[in-house]
């Protein structure tokens, strides 16, 4: 099995990011409008990325209900921290 990357959940992504390009890495935000990730690479192997949230509205995560994704649904609900 081989990992493709590292998820690690964030409060405040603007702070993360700031956080470790102060301590050397090169970071790049996930999307340059509103993002809710940013990620570092590395030479070789998993990346990591720094997520504050998965970007899914929550319109979205209701409808996966309504189609029987419930459990996908609340795995996006734990990752944001919100409730529906």
């Amino acid at each position: 099995m081989k990992t493709s990357h590292i998820v690690y959940k964030v409060d405040d992504l603007h702070q993360a990011v700031k956080e470790y390009k102060e301590k050397g890495f090169v970071v790049e935000y996930g999307t340059k409008k509103n993002p809710y990730n940013a990620i570092i690479y590395f030479s070789e192997g998993p990346y990591l990325e720094l997520l504050a949230s998965t970007g899914m509205p929550k319109i979205i995560k209701r409808i996966l209900c309504l189609f029987g994704k419930s459990r996908l649904a609340d795995r996006l609900n734990y990752s944001d921290n919100d409730l529906f």
